[in-house]
Protein backbone atom coordinates (compact mmCIF):
# COMPACT_ATOMS: atom_id res chain seq x y z
CA UNK A 1 0.00 0.00 0.00
CA UNK A 2 0.84 3.43 -0.28
CA UNK A 3 3.10 5.03 2.59
CA UNK A 4 0.86 8.15 3.66
CA UNK A 5 3.60 10.69 3.01
CA UNK A 6 4.97 9.28 -0.78
CA UNK A 7 3.81 9.34 -4.10
CA UNK A 8 4.35 7.81 -7.54
CA UNK A 9 4.14 9.66 -10.60
CA UNK A 10 4.56 8.18 -14.17
CA UNK A 11 3.75 8.07 -18.05
CA UNK A 12 2.65 6.29 -21.07
CA UNK A 13 1.86 6.75 -24.34
CA UNK A 14 0.99 5.53 -27.70
CA UNK A 15 1.94 6.12 -30.91
CA UNK A 16 0.59 5.43 -34.67
CA UNK A 17 2.57 3.38 -37.19
CA UNK A 18 4.15 6.48 -38.15
CA UNK A 19 5.67 7.11 -34.54
CA UNK A 20 3.67 10.24 -34.12
CA UNK A 21 2.18 10.36 -30.71
CA UNK A 22 -1.38 9.91 -30.36
CA UNK A 23 -2.08 9.73 -27.09
CA UNK A 24 -0.52 10.20 -23.53
CA UNK A 25 -1.70 9.10 -20.04
CA UNK A 26 0.49 10.48 -17.34
CA UNK A 27 -0.02 9.42 -13.11
CA UNK A 28 0.22 10.80 -10.13
CA UNK A 29 -1.09 8.93 -7.45
CA UNK A 30 -0.68 9.23 -3.65
CA UNK A 31 -2.84 7.62 -0.70
CA UNK A 32 -5.55 10.03 -1.06
CA UNK A 33 -5.54 11.20 -4.84
CA UNK A 34 -4.67 10.49 -8.37
CA UNK A 35 -4.23 13.11 -11.06
CA UNK A 36 -4.64 11.88 -14.76
CA UNK A 37 -2.97 14.61 -17.07
CA UNK A 38 -3.43 13.22 -20.49
CA UNK A 39 -3.68 14.03 -24.32
CA UNK A 40 -6.25 12.87 -26.51
CA UNK A 41 -5.86 12.70 -30.63
CA UNK A 42 -8.18 10.44 -31.54
CA UNK A 43 -10.02 8.59 -32.93
CA UNK A 44 -8.63 10.65 -35.87
CA UNK A 45 -4.85 11.72 -35.58
CA UNK A 46 -5.95 15.20 -37.24
CA UNK A 47 -7.58 16.55 -34.75
CA UNK A 48 -6.32 19.07 -32.14
CA UNK A 49 -4.75 17.31 -29.17
CA UNK A 50 -7.00 17.76 -26.11
CA UNK A 51 -5.02 18.05 -23.16
CA UNK A 52 -7.02 16.69 -19.98
CA UNK A 53 -5.88 17.19 -16.05
CA UNK A 54 -8.03 16.37 -13.13
CA UNK A 55 -8.03 14.39 -9.80
CA UNK A 56 -9.96 10.94 -8.64
CA UNK A 57 -10.15 10.99 -5.05
CA UNK A 58 -9.54 7.87 -3.58
CA UNK A 59 -10.89 6.58 -0.60
CA UNK A 60 -9.51 3.19 1.75
CA UNK A 61 -11.67 0.10 3.46
CA UNK A 62 -10.34 -2.42 5.76
CA UNK A 63 -9.84 -5.89 4.58
CA UNK A 64 -11.18 -8.35 6.76
CA UNK A 65 -7.79 -10.12 7.41
CA UNK A 66 -5.89 -7.00 7.78
CA UNK A 67 -4.70 -4.31 5.19
CA UNK A 68 -6.70 -1.90 3.24
CA UNK A 69 -8.68 -1.65 -0.01
CA UNK A 70 -8.23 1.36 -2.06
CA UNK A 71 -11.05 2.27 -4.04
CA UNK A 72 -11.62 5.21 -6.95
CA UNK A 73 -14.42 7.58 -6.32
CA UNK A 74 -15.68 8.32 -9.65
CA UNK A 75 -15.51 11.74 -10.51
CA UNK A 76 -19.02 12.06 -12.40
CA UNK A 77 -21.18 14.50 -11.95
CA UNK A 78 -23.26 13.60 -9.31
CA UNK A 79 -22.15 10.18 -8.88
CA UNK A 80 -19.23 9.72 -6.54
CA UNK A 81 -19.80 5.82 -6.33
CA UNK A 82 -17.00 3.93 -4.94
CA UNK A 83 -14.99 1.77 -7.60
CA UNK A 84 -12.28 -0.75 -8.65
CA UNK A 85 -11.69 0.34 -12.18
CA UNK A 86 -13.02 3.14 -14.17
CA UNK A 87 -13.26 3.79 -17.80
CA UNK A 88 -12.50 5.84 -20.76
CA UNK A 89 -14.98 5.07 -24.49
CA UNK A 90 -12.20 4.90 -27.29
CA UNK A 91 -14.90 6.18 -29.20
CA UNK A 92 -13.74 9.43 -29.00
CA UNK A 93 -17.34 10.44 -27.36
CA UNK A 94 -15.87 11.04 -24.29
CA UNK A 95 -12.72 12.43 -22.33
CA UNK A 96 -12.89 11.72 -18.98
CA UNK A 97 -12.24 8.15 -16.87
CA UNK A 98 -15.51 7.30 -15.48
CA UNK A 99 -17.90 4.40 -13.90
CA UNK A 100 -19.37 1.92 -15.60
CA UNK A 101 -22.54 2.91 -14.44
CA UNK A 102 -22.37 6.74 -15.52
CA UNK A 103 -21.05 5.54 -19.16
CA UNK A 104 -23.86 2.81 -19.21
CA UNK A 105 -21.52 0.06 -19.56
CA UNK A 106 -23.18 -3.58 -18.89
CA UNK A 107 -21.53 -6.81 -18.56
CA UNK A 108 -21.57 -9.49 -21.72
CA UNK A 109 -24.02 -11.30 -19.70
CA UNK A 110 -26.58 -8.25 -19.00
CA UNK A 111 -26.50 -7.91 -22.70
CA UNK A 112 -28.04 -11.39 -23.30
CA UNK A 113 -31.37 -12.22 -23.41
CA UNK A 114 -32.77 -13.77 -20.81
CA UNK A 115 -33.29 -16.99 -22.08
CA UNK A 116 -29.36 -17.40 -23.38
CA UNK A 117 -28.34 -16.61 -19.74
CA UNK A 118 -30.64 -19.44 -18.59
CA UNK A 119 -29.05 -21.91 -21.29
CA UNK A 120 -25.75 -20.80 -20.45
CA UNK A 121 -26.55 -21.39 -16.54
CA UNK A 122 -28.09 -24.81 -17.48
CA UNK A 123 -24.60 -25.91 -19.59
CA UNK A 124 -22.58 -24.88 -17.11
CA UNK A 125 -24.22 -26.60 -14.02
CA UNK A 126 -24.48 -29.41 -16.77
CA UNK A 127 -20.58 -29.74 -16.92
CA UNK A 128 -20.49 -29.56 -13.58
CA UNK A 129 -22.44 -32.42 -13.09
CA UNK A 130 -20.05 -34.04 -15.68
CA UNK A 131 -22.34 -33.88 -18.59
CA UNK A 132 -19.83 -33.37 -21.39
CA UNK A 133 -19.16 -30.74 -23.25
CA UNK A 134 -21.83 -28.79 -23.70
CA UNK A 135 -22.15 -25.64 -26.45
CA UNK A 136 -23.45 -22.62 -24.77
CA UNK A 137 -24.30 -20.75 -27.70
CA UNK A 138 -28.06 -20.40 -28.89
CA UNK A 139 -28.47 -22.72 -31.71
CA UNK A 140 -30.53 -25.42 -32.26
CA UNK A 141 -27.48 -27.66 -31.70
CA UNK A 142 -27.28 -26.52 -28.23
CA UNK A 143 -30.72 -26.52 -27.07
CA UNK A 144 -30.61 -30.49 -28.36
CA UNK A 145 -27.50 -30.88 -26.23
CA UNK A 146 -28.55 -28.85 -22.76
CA UNK A 147 -32.30 -30.31 -23.27
CA UNK A 148 -33.86 -27.47 -24.97
CA UNK A 149 -34.78 -23.97 -23.87
CA UNK A 150 -38.58 -24.86 -22.52
CA UNK A 151 -37.79 -27.42 -19.94
CA UNK A 152 -35.18 -24.75 -18.37
CA UNK A 153 -32.28 -26.76 -20.44
CA UNK A 154 -32.67 -29.78 -18.39
CA UNK A 155 -34.30 -33.31 -20.14
CA UNK A 156 -36.65 -35.41 -18.25
CA UNK A 157 -35.23 -38.69 -17.97
CA UNK A 158 -36.87 -40.87 -19.79
CA UNK A 159 -35.17 -44.21 -19.84
CA UNK A 160 -37.52 -47.23 -19.38
CA UNK A 161 -35.98 -49.15 -16.18
CA UNK A 162 -36.47 -53.10 -17.15
CA UNK A 163 -36.32 -55.23 -14.37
Amino acid sequence: MFPEAQAYSGRVWWRDEEGEEIASLGVLASAQAVTLPYTLRWPRTDWDPEHVRYTIPVTWTPCHYGGRRPWFLCPGRNCGRRVAKLYLPLDGSAKYYLCRHCYGLAYESQRQALHNRFLQKACRIKRRLGGGRATCTPSRRSLRECGGARTGGFRRNTTRRTS
